[in-house]
Protein backbone atom coordinates (compact mmCIF):
# COMPACT_ATOMS: atom_id res chain seq x y z
CA UNK A 1 0.00 0.00 0.00
CA UNK A 2 1.45 3.34 -0.94
CA UNK A 3 1.34 5.66 2.02
CA UNK A 4 2.32 9.27 1.82
CA UNK A 5 5.92 9.75 2.86
CA UNK A 6 7.01 12.69 4.93
CA UNK A 7 10.39 13.64 3.48
CA UNK A 8 10.95 16.36 6.05
CA UNK A 9 11.63 13.83 8.80
CA UNK A 10 15.26 12.64 9.14
CA UNK A 11 15.74 8.92 8.69
CA UNK A 12 16.55 6.95 11.87
CA UNK A 13 20.12 5.72 12.02
CA UNK A 14 21.01 2.03 12.25
CA UNK A 15 21.58 2.10 15.99
CA UNK A 16 18.09 3.53 16.54
CA UNK A 17 16.48 0.86 14.33
CA UNK A 18 18.37 -1.88 16.14
CA UNK A 19 17.36 -0.53 19.54
CA UNK A 20 13.73 -0.39 18.43
CA UNK A 21 13.68 -3.98 17.15
CA UNK A 22 15.45 -5.10 20.33
CA UNK A 23 12.76 -3.44 22.50
CA UNK A 24 15.12 -0.92 24.09
CA UNK A 25 13.67 2.39 22.88
CA UNK A 26 11.60 4.52 25.22
CA UNK A 27 7.82 4.31 24.46
CA UNK A 28 7.62 7.82 22.99
CA UNK A 29 10.66 7.23 20.78
CA UNK A 30 9.30 3.82 19.71
CA UNK A 31 5.94 5.31 18.69
CA UNK A 32 7.67 8.03 16.70
CA UNK A 33 9.81 5.48 14.87
CA UNK A 34 6.75 3.26 14.22
CA UNK A 35 5.05 6.20 12.56
CA UNK A 36 8.14 6.67 10.38
CA UNK A 37 8.13 2.96 9.48
CA UNK A 38 4.50 3.20 8.44
CA UNK A 39 5.22 5.77 5.75
CA UNK A 40 8.83 5.28 4.65
CA UNK A 41 9.47 2.22 2.47
CA UNK A 42 13.26 2.65 2.61
CA UNK A 43 13.33 2.60 6.41
CA UNK A 44 10.96 -0.39 6.44
CA UNK A 45 13.29 -2.31 4.15
CA UNK A 46 16.27 -1.70 6.44
CA UNK A 47 14.25 -2.69 9.53
CA UNK A 48 12.97 -5.84 7.85
CA UNK A 49 16.51 -6.91 6.89
CA UNK A 50 17.74 -6.49 10.45
CA UNK A 51 14.73 -8.35 11.87
CA UNK A 52 15.14 -11.29 9.48
CA UNK A 53 18.83 -11.53 10.36
CA UNK A 54 17.95 -11.41 14.04
CA UNK A 55 15.46 -14.26 13.58
CA UNK A 56 17.94 -16.34 11.60
CA UNK A 57 20.50 -16.25 14.38
CA UNK A 58 18.12 -18.37 16.47
CA UNK A 59 18.22 -21.08 13.79
CA UNK A 60 21.98 -21.50 13.38
CA UNK A 61 23.10 -25.10 13.97
CA UNK A 62 25.08 -25.78 17.12
CA UNK A 63 28.79 -25.37 16.44
CA UNK A 64 29.84 -28.74 17.87
CA UNK A 65 27.02 -31.25 17.47
CA UNK A 66 27.41 -34.76 18.76
CA UNK A 67 28.65 -37.33 16.27
CA UNK A 68 25.38 -39.19 16.82
CA UNK A 69 23.26 -36.30 15.58
CA UNK A 70 21.18 -37.15 12.53
CA UNK A 71 21.99 -34.85 9.62
CA UNK A 72 18.52 -34.91 8.13
CA UNK A 73 17.43 -31.44 7.02
CA UNK A 74 13.65 -30.96 7.04
CA UNK A 75 13.74 -27.18 6.77
CA UNK A 76 16.31 -25.07 4.95
CA UNK A 77 16.64 -21.40 5.75
CA UNK A 78 17.47 -19.25 2.75
CA UNK A 79 19.61 -16.11 2.90
CA UNK A 80 17.45 -13.23 4.10
CA UNK A 81 19.56 -10.26 3.15
CA UNK A 82 21.00 -8.89 -0.07
CA UNK A 83 24.19 -10.57 -1.28
CA UNK A 84 27.33 -9.15 0.22
CA UNK A 85 30.90 -9.99 0.96
CA UNK A 86 31.45 -12.76 3.50
CA UNK A 87 35.21 -12.46 3.54
CA UNK A 88 35.28 -10.55 6.80
CA UNK A 89 33.45 -13.27 8.77
CA UNK A 90 34.99 -16.10 10.70
CA UNK A 91 33.43 -19.44 9.77
CA UNK A 92 33.19 -22.76 11.52
CA UNK A 93 32.27 -26.10 10.01
CA UNK A 94 29.49 -28.19 11.53
CA UNK A 95 27.84 -31.37 10.42
CA UNK A 96 25.04 -29.23 9.01
CA UNK A 97 27.29 -27.17 6.78
CA UNK A 98 29.33 -23.96 6.89
CA UNK A 99 27.79 -21.22 9.00
CA UNK A 100 28.90 -17.80 10.25
CA UNK A 101 30.31 -17.96 13.76
CA UNK A 102 28.31 -15.34 15.66
CA UNK A 103 27.89 -14.96 19.40
CA UNK A 104 24.42 -13.68 20.19
CA UNK A 105 22.36 -12.51 23.16
CA UNK A 106 18.92 -10.92 23.07
CA UNK A 107 20.13 -7.48 24.04
CA UNK A 108 23.14 -7.53 21.78
CA UNK A 109 21.91 -9.77 18.98
CA UNK A 110 20.86 -7.07 16.56
CA UNK A 111 24.09 -5.21 17.06
CA UNK A 112 25.87 -8.31 15.78
CA UNK A 113 23.26 -8.79 13.09
CA UNK A 114 23.94 -5.30 11.78
CA UNK A 115 27.41 -6.43 10.61
CA UNK A 116 26.09 -9.45 8.74
CA UNK A 117 25.43 -8.36 5.17
CA UNK A 118 24.66 -11.87 3.96
CA UNK A 119 24.33 -15.33 5.44
CA UNK A 120 24.79 -18.73 3.86
CA UNK A 121 22.74 -20.72 6.34
CA UNK A 122 21.84 -24.34 5.85
CA UNK A 123 19.88 -25.35 8.93
CA UNK A 124 17.44 -28.11 9.52
CA UNK A 125 16.26 -29.76 12.62
CA UNK A 126 19.76 -31.15 13.18
CA UNK A 127 17.89 -33.34 15.54
CA UNK A 128 19.73 -35.20 18.36
CA UNK A 129 17.92 -38.44 17.74
CA UNK A 130 19.92 -40.43 20.27
CA UNK A 131 19.13 -37.85 22.96
CA UNK A 132 15.42 -37.94 22.18
CA UNK A 133 15.46 -41.72 22.03
CA UNK A 134 17.40 -42.28 25.24
CA UNK A 135 14.40 -42.53 27.60
CA UNK A 136 13.04 -45.41 25.53
CA UNK A 137 16.13 -47.32 24.38
CA UNK A 138 16.56 -50.99 25.09
CA UNK A 139 20.03 -52.52 25.29
CA UNK A 140 19.83 -54.17 21.85
CA UNK A 141 17.27 -55.12 19.25
CA UNK A 142 17.70 -57.77 16.59
CA UNK A 143 14.24 -57.44 15.02
CA UNK A 144 14.35 -57.30 11.23
CA UNK A 145 13.22 -53.96 9.85
CA UNK A 146 9.81 -53.86 8.14
CA UNK A 147 9.96 -51.79 4.94
CA UNK A 148 6.38 -50.67 5.59
CA UNK A 149 7.80 -48.52 8.40
CA UNK A 150 10.02 -46.55 6.03
CA UNK A 151 7.69 -43.48 5.69
CA UNK A 152 7.56 -43.27 9.47
CA UNK A 153 11.35 -43.65 9.70
CA UNK A 154 11.83 -40.63 7.43
CA UNK A 155 9.84 -38.53 9.91
CA UNK A 156 11.33 -40.05 13.04
CA UNK A 157 13.22 -36.88 14.09
CA UNK A 158 9.87 -35.10 14.23
CA UNK A 159 8.05 -37.85 16.10
CA UNK A 160 10.50 -38.61 18.88
CA UNK A 161 9.54 -35.67 21.11
CA UNK A 162 5.87 -36.71 21.24
CA UNK A 163 4.22 -39.78 22.73
CA UNK A 164 0.83 -39.67 21.06
CA UNK A 165 -1.70 -37.63 19.12
CA UNK A 166 -3.46 -36.49 22.30
CA UNK A 167 -0.31 -34.73 23.53
CA UNK A 168 0.25 -33.06 20.14
CA UNK A 169 -3.32 -31.77 20.15
CA UNK A 170 -2.84 -30.34 23.65
CA UNK A 171 0.43 -28.75 22.55
CA UNK A 172 -1.32 -27.16 19.58
CA UNK A 173 -4.25 -25.99 21.73
CA UNK A 174 -1.82 -24.29 24.12
CA UNK A 175 -0.68 -22.12 21.16
CA UNK A 176 2.92 -22.23 22.39
CA UNK A 177 4.58 -22.87 19.03
CA UNK A 178 2.21 -21.02 16.71
CA UNK A 179 4.60 -18.12 16.10
CA UNK A 180 7.87 -19.28 14.54
CA UNK A 181 8.41 -16.74 11.72
CA UNK A 182 11.70 -18.05 10.40
CA UNK A 183 10.41 -21.62 10.17
CA UNK A 184 7.24 -20.37 8.49
CA UNK A 185 9.14 -18.36 5.88
CA UNK A 186 11.58 -21.17 5.17
CA UNK A 187 8.77 -23.64 4.61
CA UNK A 188 7.37 -21.37 1.91
CA UNK A 189 10.62 -20.81 0.10
CA UNK A 190 12.27 -24.21 0.07
CA UNK A 191 11.66 -27.92 -0.05
CA UNK A 192 12.77 -30.48 2.53
CA UNK A 193 16.14 -32.04 1.83
CA UNK A 194 16.05 -35.76 1.05
CA UNK A 195 17.96 -37.91 3.49
CA UNK A 196 20.83 -40.08 2.38
CA UNK A 197 20.94 -43.87 2.65
CA UNK A 198 23.45 -43.56 5.49
CA UNK A 199 21.14 -41.21 7.41
CA UNK A 200 18.20 -43.51 6.75
CA UNK A 201 20.18 -46.47 8.06
CA UNK A 202 21.08 -44.54 11.21
CA UNK A 203 17.39 -43.72 11.84
CA UNK A 204 16.47 -47.39 11.33
CA UNK A 205 19.07 -48.44 13.90
CA UNK A 206 17.68 -45.92 16.39
CA UNK A 207 14.13 -47.12 15.80
CA UNK A 208 15.08 -50.81 16.18
CA UNK A 209 16.77 -50.01 19.49
CA UNK A 210 13.41 -49.06 20.98
CA UNK A 211 11.46 -51.61 22.99
CA UNK A 212 8.45 -53.06 21.21
CA UNK A 213 5.84 -50.89 23.03
CA UNK A 214 7.63 -47.69 21.97
CA UNK A 215 7.96 -48.89 18.37
CA UNK A 216 4.24 -49.61 18.26
CA UNK A 217 3.50 -46.26 19.86
CA UNK A 218 5.45 -44.45 17.14
CA UNK A 219 3.73 -46.44 14.37
CA UNK A 220 0.30 -45.65 15.81
CA UNK A 221 1.08 -41.94 16.24
CA UNK A 222 2.40 -41.63 12.68
CA UNK A 223 -0.61 -43.44 11.24
CA UNK A 224 -3.11 -41.38 13.24
CA UNK A 225 -1.42 -38.17 12.17
CA UNK A 226 -1.55 -39.12 8.49
CA UNK A 227 -5.20 -40.18 8.74
CA UNK A 228 -6.38 -36.79 10.02
CA UNK A 229 -8.39 -34.41 7.80
CA UNK A 230 -6.11 -32.25 5.68
CA UNK A 231 -6.70 -29.00 7.58
CA UNK A 232 -6.11 -30.46 11.05
CA UNK A 233 -3.13 -32.47 9.85
CA UNK A 234 -1.52 -29.35 8.37
CA UNK A 235 -2.00 -27.38 11.60
CA UNK A 236 -0.66 -30.18 13.80
CA UNK A 237 2.33 -30.83 11.54
CA UNK A 238 3.20 -27.14 11.64
CA UNK A 239 3.07 -27.23 15.44
CA UNK A 240 5.11 -30.46 15.45
CA UNK A 241 7.84 -29.03 13.23
CA UNK A 242 8.12 -25.86 15.31
CA UNK A 243 8.24 -27.89 18.52
CA UNK A 244 10.97 -30.15 17.11
CA UNK A 245 13.02 -27.16 15.91
CA UNK A 246 12.70 -25.56 19.35
CA UNK A 247 13.74 -28.79 21.07
CA UNK A 248 16.80 -28.95 18.85
CA UNK A 249 17.88 -25.45 19.90
CA UNK A 250 17.54 -26.21 23.61
CA UNK A 251 20.58 -26.91 25.75
CA UNK A 252 20.87 -30.63 26.51
CA UNK A 253 19.82 -30.25 30.17
CA UNK A 254 16.57 -28.48 29.29
CA UNK A 255 15.84 -30.96 26.48
CA UNK A 256 16.29 -33.88 28.85
CA UNK A 257 14.04 -32.20 31.42
CA UNK A 258 11.22 -32.23 28.86
CA UNK A 259 11.84 -35.71 27.50
CA UNK A 260 12.10 -37.24 30.97
CA UNK A 261 8.53 -36.22 31.82
CA UNK A 262 6.44 -39.31 32.52
CA UNK A 263 3.12 -37.92 31.27
CA UNK A 264 1.88 -35.53 28.62
CA UNK A 265 0.66 -33.07 31.26
CA UNK A 266 4.04 -33.03 33.01
CA UNK A 267 5.82 -32.55 29.68
CA UNK A 268 3.54 -29.67 28.71
CA UNK A 269 4.18 -27.98 32.07
CA UNK A 270 7.91 -28.46 31.64
CA UNK A 271 7.76 -26.86 28.18
CA UNK A 272 5.90 -23.83 29.53
CA UNK A 273 8.28 -23.41 32.47
CA UNK A 274 11.40 -23.70 30.32
CA UNK A 275 10.08 -21.26 27.72
CA UNK A 276 9.28 -18.75 30.44
CA UNK A 277 12.70 -19.23 32.06
CA UNK A 278 14.57 -18.85 28.78
CA UNK A 279 12.43 -15.84 27.87
CA UNK A 280 13.36 -14.09 31.11
CA UNK A 281 17.02 -14.91 30.59
CA UNK A 282 16.85 -13.38 27.10
CA UNK A 283 15.46 -10.03 28.27
CA UNK A 284 17.61 -6.89 27.94
CA UNK A 285 19.55 -6.03 31.07
CA UNK A 286 17.34 -3.04 31.82
CA UNK A 287 14.23 -5.24 31.94
CA UNK A 288 15.99 -7.92 33.97
CA UNK A 289 16.96 -5.25 36.49
CA UNK A 290 13.36 -4.05 36.60
CA UNK A 291 12.12 -7.55 37.45
CA UNK A 292 14.87 -7.98 40.03
CA UNK A 293 13.70 -4.85 41.88
CA UNK A 294 10.15 -6.19 42.28
CA UNK A 295 9.02 -6.15 45.90
CA UNK A 296 7.21 -9.51 45.79
CA UNK A 297 6.59 -12.59 43.67
CA UNK A 298 3.18 -11.19 42.77
CA UNK A 299 4.72 -7.95 41.51
CA UNK A 300 7.33 -9.89 39.54
CA UNK A 301 4.57 -11.90 37.87
CA UNK A 302 2.57 -8.75 37.10
CA UNK A 303 5.61 -7.03 35.57
CA UNK A 304 6.49 -10.15 33.55
CA UNK A 305 2.93 -10.31 32.22
CA UNK A 306 3.14 -6.66 31.20
CA UNK A 307 6.37 -7.36 29.31
CA UNK A 308 4.71 -10.36 27.63
CA UNK A 309 1.74 -8.22 26.63
CA UNK A 310 4.00 -5.50 25.25
CA UNK A 311 5.96 -8.06 23.24
CA UNK A 312 2.74 -9.61 21.95
CA UNK A 313 1.46 -6.20 20.92
CA UNK A 314 4.70 -5.46 19.06
CA UNK A 315 4.41 -8.77 17.19
CA UNK A 316 0.85 -7.98 16.18
CA UNK A 317 1.85 -4.48 15.05
CA UNK A 318 4.74 -5.90 13.05
CA UNK A 319 2.47 -8.39 11.29
CA UNK A 320 -0.05 -5.62 10.62
CA UNK A 321 2.64 -3.31 9.28
CA UNK A 322 3.90 -5.97 6.87
CA UNK A 323 0.40 -6.23 5.41
CA UNK A 324 0.04 -2.47 5.15
CA UNK A 325 3.35 -2.20 3.33
CA UNK A 326 2.03 -4.15 0.36
CA UNK A 327 1.69 -1.56 -2.43
CA UNK A 328 -1.63 -0.72 -4.04
CA UNK A 329 -2.00 -1.13 -7.78
CA UNK A 330 -2.63 2.57 -8.19
CA UNK A 331 -0.52 5.57 -7.33
CA UNK A 332 -2.84 7.07 -4.73
CA UNK A 333 -0.94 9.19 -2.15
CA UNK A 334 -3.23 7.93 0.64
CA UNK A 335 -4.17 4.36 1.58
CA UNK A 336 -7.71 3.03 1.43
CA UNK A 337 -10.21 4.30 2.60
CA UNK A 338 -8.68 7.77 2.77
CA UNK A 339 -8.22 7.86 -1.00
CA UNK A 340 -12.04 8.10 -1.31
CA UNK A 341 -13.48 11.58 -0.44
CA UNK A 342 -16.93 10.09 0.22
CA UNK A 343 -15.56 7.57 2.72
CA UNK A 344 -13.50 10.26 4.45
CA UNK A 345 -16.67 12.26 5.12
CA UNK A 346 -18.52 9.16 6.30
CA UNK A 347 -15.65 8.24 8.62
CA UNK A 348 -15.78 11.65 10.29
CA UNK A 349 -19.52 11.19 10.82
CA UNK A 350 -18.97 7.69 12.20
CA UNK A 351 -16.47 8.95 14.77
CA UNK A 352 -18.88 11.69 15.88
CA UNK A 353 -22.12 9.68 15.89
CA UNK A 354 -20.97 6.21 16.97
CA UNK A 355 -17.87 6.87 19.09
CA UNK A 356 -19.23 10.21 20.32
CA UNK A 357 -16.22 12.47 19.73
CA UNK A 358 -15.14 15.23 17.36
CA UNK A 359 -11.45 14.69 16.62
CA UNK A 360 -11.09 18.04 14.87
CA UNK A 361 -11.08 19.85 18.24
CA UNK A 362 -7.80 20.32 20.08
CA UNK A 363 -6.17 19.40 23.36
CA UNK A 364 -6.69 21.28 26.59
CA UNK A 365 -4.24 21.74 29.44
CA UNK A 366 -4.99 19.58 32.48
CA UNK A 367 -2.60 20.56 35.23
CA UNK A 368 0.92 20.07 33.94
CA UNK A 369 0.02 18.14 30.78
CA UNK A 370 -1.99 18.46 27.61
CA UNK A 371 -5.01 16.23 27.42
CA UNK A 372 -8.03 15.84 25.18
CA UNK A 373 -11.24 17.11 26.76
CA UNK A 374 -13.70 14.19 26.94
CA UNK A 375 -17.15 15.05 25.52
CA UNK A 376 -20.19 13.80 27.48
CA UNK A 377 -21.23 11.41 24.66
CA UNK A 378 -17.74 9.92 24.18
CA UNK A 379 -17.72 6.14 24.54
CA UNK A 380 -13.94 5.80 24.67
CA UNK A 381 -11.79 5.71 27.78
CA UNK A 382 -9.43 8.61 28.39
CA UNK A 383 -6.46 6.52 27.23
CA UNK A 384 -8.26 5.34 24.09
CA UNK A 385 -9.35 8.86 23.21
CA UNK A 386 -5.86 10.28 23.65
CA UNK A 387 -4.42 7.55 21.44
CA UNK A 388 -7.02 8.07 18.73
CA UNK A 389 -6.62 11.84 18.83
CA UNK A 390 -2.82 11.67 18.56
CA UNK A 391 -3.00 9.28 15.61
CA UNK A 392 -5.70 11.36 13.92
CA UNK A 393 -3.49 14.46 14.21
CA UNK A 394 -0.45 12.55 12.89
CA UNK A 395 -2.54 11.45 9.90
CA UNK A 396 -4.09 14.80 9.08
CA UNK A 397 -0.89 16.81 9.62
CA UNK A 398 1.87 14.41 8.57
CA UNK A 399 0.18 11.78 6.39
CA UNK A 400 0.34 8.78 8.74
CA UNK A 401 -3.05 7.49 7.57
CA UNK A 402 -2.36 3.78 8.05
CA UNK A 403 -1.54 4.28 11.75
CA UNK A 404 -4.78 6.19 12.31
CA UNK A 405 -6.86 3.64 10.35
CA UNK A 406 -5.54 0.73 12.44
CA UNK A 407 -6.40 2.55 15.67
CA UNK A 408 -9.86 3.53 14.39
CA UNK A 409 -10.61 -0.06 13.33
CA UNK A 410 -9.53 -1.32 16.76
CA UNK A 411 -11.77 1.20 18.56
CA UNK A 412 -14.73 0.31 16.31
CA UNK A 413 -14.31 -3.39 17.16
CA UNK A 414 -13.99 -2.60 20.86
CA UNK A 415 -17.01 -0.26 20.98
CA UNK A 416 -19.62 -1.51 18.47
CA UNK A 417 -22.62 0.71 17.92
CA UNK A 418 -26.35 -0.03 17.76
CA UNK A 419 -28.91 1.80 15.60
CA UNK A 420 -30.74 4.70 17.23
CA UNK A 421 -34.53 5.16 17.07
CA UNK A 422 -36.09 6.99 14.12
CA UNK A 423 -35.87 10.20 16.15
CA UNK A 424 -32.25 10.23 17.28
CA UNK A 425 -32.94 12.64 20.15
CA UNK A 426 -35.33 10.08 21.66
CA UNK A 427 -32.55 7.56 22.29
CA UNK A 428 -32.54 6.57 25.98
CA UNK A 429 -29.29 7.81 27.47
CA UNK A 430 -30.32 9.11 30.93
CA UNK A 431 -32.35 7.98 33.93
CA UNK A 432 -35.10 10.56 33.35
CA UNK A 433 -35.78 8.96 29.95
CA UNK A 434 -36.31 5.46 31.31
CA UNK A 435 -39.81 4.00 31.10
CA UNK A 436 -41.45 3.93 34.54
CA UNK A 437 -41.56 0.12 34.47
CA UNK A 438 -37.78 0.01 34.69
CA UNK A 439 -37.35 2.25 37.71
CA UNK A 440 -38.74 -0.23 40.21
CA UNK A 441 -36.35 -2.91 39.02
CA UNK A 442 -33.15 -0.89 39.51
CA UNK A 443 -31.19 -2.72 42.26
CA UNK A 444 -31.29 -1.27 45.76
CA UNK A 445 -27.61 -1.53 46.58
CA UNK A 446 -27.13 1.70 48.49
CA UNK A 447 -26.67 3.88 45.41
CA UNK A 448 -29.34 6.50 44.62
CA UNK A 449 -31.36 5.35 41.63
CA UNK A 450 -30.72 8.61 39.82
CA UNK A 451 -26.96 8.01 39.91
CA UNK A 452 -27.04 4.21 39.42
CA UNK A 453 -25.82 4.40 35.79
CA UNK A 454 -24.07 7.76 36.00
CA UNK A 455 -20.80 6.55 34.43
CA UNK A 456 -22.51 5.82 31.11
CA UNK A 457 -25.06 8.62 31.25
CA UNK A 458 -25.37 10.45 27.93
CA UNK A 459 -23.82 7.61 25.90
CA UNK A 460 -25.69 5.50 23.35
CA UNK A 461 -26.06 2.53 23.44
CA UNK A 462 -23.91 2.14 26.57
CA UNK A 463 -26.49 3.60 28.96
CA UNK A 464 -29.38 1.51 27.65
CA UNK A 465 -27.23 -1.64 27.66
CA UNK A 466 -26.11 -0.98 31.24
CA UNK A 467 -29.75 -0.67 32.33
CA UNK A 468 -30.75 -3.78 30.37
CA UNK A 469 -27.95 -5.84 31.91
CA UNK A 470 -28.06 -4.27 35.39
CA UNK A 471 -31.69 -4.39 36.48
CA UNK A 472 -33.30 -7.24 38.36
CA UNK A 473 -35.40 -9.61 36.32
CA UNK A 474 -39.08 -8.61 36.17
CA UNK A 475 -41.82 -10.73 37.69
CA UNK A 476 -43.03 -13.77 35.79
CA UNK A 477 -45.28 -12.78 32.91
CA UNK A 478 -44.27 -9.09 32.94
CA UNK A 479 -42.60 -7.85 29.78
CA UNK A 480 -40.61 -4.62 29.91
CA UNK A 481 -40.71 -2.32 26.88
CA UNK A 482 -37.56 -2.42 24.71
CA UNK A 483 -34.99 0.30 25.33
CA UNK A 484 -34.27 0.77 21.64
CA UNK A 485 -35.62 0.03 18.15
CA UNK A 486 -36.20 -3.68 17.72
CA UNK A 487 -38.21 -4.19 14.51
CA UNK A 488 -38.39 -2.79 10.97
CA UNK A 489 -39.89 0.70 10.84
CA UNK A 490 -38.53 1.77 14.25
CA UNK A 491 -35.08 2.71 12.98
CA UNK A 492 -33.84 5.78 11.12
CA UNK A 493 -34.89 5.91 7.47
CA UNK A 494 -31.50 4.79 6.13
CA UNK A 495 -31.46 1.71 8.40
CA UNK A 496 -35.05 0.83 7.49
CA UNK A 497 -34.10 1.09 3.82
CA UNK A 498 -31.06 -1.15 4.41
CA UNK A 499 -33.29 -3.80 6.00
CA UNK A 500 -35.85 -3.68 3.23
CA UNK A 501 -33.61 -3.37 0.17
CA UNK A 502 -30.43 -5.25 1.17
CA UNK A 503 -30.55 -7.53 4.20
CA UNK A 504 -34.03 -8.99 3.83
CA UNK A 505 -33.53 -9.92 0.13
CA UNK A 506 -30.14 -11.46 1.01
CA UNK A 507 -31.71 -13.88 3.51
CA UNK A 508 -34.95 -14.49 1.58
CA UNK A 509 -33.44 -17.40 -0.34
CA UNK A 510 -34.50 -20.81 1.08
CA UNK A 511 -30.86 -21.69 1.78
CA UNK A 512 -30.85 -18.82 4.31
CA UNK A 513 -34.09 -19.95 5.95
CA UNK A 514 -32.47 -20.36 9.37
CA UNK A 515 -31.12 -16.79 9.35
CA UNK A 516 -34.48 -15.43 8.23
CA UNK A 517 -36.27 -17.31 11.00
CA UNK A 518 -33.78 -16.11 13.62
CA UNK A 519 -34.28 -12.48 12.63
CA UNK A 520 -38.07 -12.85 12.63
CA UNK A 521 -38.00 -14.49 16.07
CA UNK A 522 -35.93 -11.61 17.48
CA UNK A 523 -38.43 -8.90 16.46
CA UNK A 524 -39.52 -6.81 19.43
CA UNK A 525 -36.49 -7.86 21.50
CA UNK A 526 -33.76 -5.34 22.29
CA UNK A 527 -30.80 -5.52 21.97
CA UNK A 528 -31.17 -8.98 20.38
CA UNK A 529 -32.76 -7.78 17.13
CA UNK A 530 -30.30 -4.99 16.21
CA UNK A 531 -27.31 -7.11 17.25
CA UNK A 532 -28.46 -9.99 15.06
CA UNK A 533 -29.04 -7.55 12.20
CA UNK A 534 -25.46 -6.29 12.53
CA UNK A 535 -24.04 -9.83 12.72
CA UNK A 536 -25.92 -10.94 9.60
CA UNK A 537 -24.79 -7.83 7.74
CA UNK A 538 -21.15 -8.42 8.73
CA UNK A 539 -21.30 -12.06 7.64
CA UNK A 540 -22.50 -10.91 4.22
CA UNK A 541 -19.88 -8.14 4.00
CA UNK A 542 -22.55 -5.41 4.29
CA UNK A 543 -22.56 -2.27 6.39
CA UNK A 544 -25.49 -0.91 8.40
CA UNK A 545 -25.64 2.83 7.57
CA UNK A 546 -24.74 5.12 10.43
CA UNK A 547 -23.71 2.20 12.66
CA UNK A 548 -21.02 0.13 10.92
CA UNK A 549 -17.57 1.46 10.11
CA UNK A 550 -17.95 2.91 6.59
CA UNK A 551 -16.38 1.06 3.69
CA UNK A 552 -15.99 -2.57 2.68
CA UNK A 553 -15.67 -4.65 5.93
CA UNK A 554 -13.35 -7.14 4.23
CA UNK A 555 -10.99 -4.32 3.26
CA UNK A 556 -10.81 -3.07 6.83
CA UNK A 557 -9.98 -6.57 8.06
CA UNK A 558 -7.46 -7.15 5.27
CA UNK A 559 -5.42 -4.01 5.88
CA UNK A 560 -6.00 -3.03 9.49
CA UNK A 561 -6.99 -6.02 11.64
CA UNK A 562 -4.21 -7.17 13.91
CA UNK A 563 -3.24 -10.79 13.42
CA UNK A 564 -3.63 -13.19 16.32
CA UNK A 565 0.07 -13.72 16.71
CA UNK A 566 0.80 -16.04 19.56
CA UNK A 567 3.50 -15.85 22.17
Amino acid sequence: MNIHQNDGEPEPDDAELIAYLDGELEPDEARKLESKLAVDAKVRTRATEYKKTFDLLDYLPKSEPSADFTNRTLTRIQPALQPGSASSHAFIVSSSGVVPHVARTRSGGLAAAFWIASMLVCAGLGYGAHLLARPYLAAHSTEAFDQADLPMIHELPLLLGVDDLEFLRKLHAAEIFDDEPSVRESRKDSEPTKISLAEQQKLIEIFLAFPQPRQQQLRKFHQQLNNLPAKEQSELRYCLENYAAWLDRLPDAERQEILAATSGEMRLNAIKQIRERLWRESLPQSQKALLARAASAEETLRMANELHDREQSRREEWELAKRQWQPNKGDQPKPWPFSDPVLIKQLDQYVKNVLGVDLSTGFERKGDRLEFNIPPACRLTREELNELKIKYDSASKEGYWGVYAECLYRMAERHPGLPKPSKADSAIVRNNQLPAAYIRYIPKDGLPKKSRFEQVSGKWPDFALAVHDGIKLPKAGEVLPPLGPSKPGEFADEVNAFLKDQLMPAIADPKHKRESEQLAAAEGKWPEYPRLMLDLAKNKNMIVPGVSLPGDPSMWAKFYKRSAVKK
